[in-house]
């Protein structure tokens, strides 16, 4: 894992998983966010946060995290919450 910090969350029951490892966002990430939502015609923020999942149940996933789509709005609104405090 890089420097910038990560921290692992526990879900709740009925997600998608049972933990997540987000890490903190830099300029860099902003930026390839912001190029990612104007090609997909999607919104910077959910873009960064693809961008800010490192792992699902422990395994390192790849980047940018595009199962988030498939994701349960339980799940989706539970990651955002994670995001938030992780920035």
């Amino acid at each position: 894992m890089s420097d910038l910090l990560h921290r692992t969350y526990k879900l709740p029951q009925g997600c998608n998983c049972k933990t997540i490892t987000v890490r903190e966002t830099n300029g860099i990430d902003e930026q390839n966010a912001a190029i990612a939502a104007d090609a997909k015609k999607t919104g910077t923020y959910v873009e960064l946060i693809r961008i800010s999942i490192a792992e699902v149940d422990g395994a390192p996933v790849q980047q940018p995290f595009v199962a988030l789509e498939s994701w349960t709005s339980k799940t989706r609104k539970a990651v955002m919450k994670f995001f938030e405090k992780q920035q």
